[in-house]
């Protein structure tokens, strides 16, 4: 039996997950985005180095666990990030008044 991997087993898909995201934005976008490189080159294949380690020692039950906490984060942030950037936009926009023209 492998060794216990705990609150550590998420990691791998955490970097995992983040790569592929950085690659659908800046696809869907067409451009560039700040963290790119980073996750192409390093955080993917590091991340999946390790689940296939994972995979070898301990299963598929941390897999899945480690995957699922994983899309559950990222997920969390999105809905971080577009609560702050829809508050962003409506104190930004000017404020409507009615005028009273004829």
């Amino acid at each position: 039996m492998g060794t216990r991997l705990g609150p550590g087993c998420p990691a791998p898909y955490v970097m995992v997950v983040n790569a592929l995201a950085h690659l659908v934005t800046s696809a869907r976008l067409g451009k560039y985005n700040p963290g790119l490189v980073t996750s192409v080159f390093l955080f993917l294949p590091l991340g999946v180095a390790t689940i296939w380690i994972i995979g070898w020692t301990e299963g598929l039950a941390p897999q899945l666990v480690g995957a699922v906490l994983a899309i559950l984060l990222h997920l969390a942030i999105i809905a971080v990030v577009a609560a702050r950037y829809r508050s962003l936009v409506a104190a930004s926009a000017p404020a409507t008044c009615p005028t009273d023209q004829p």
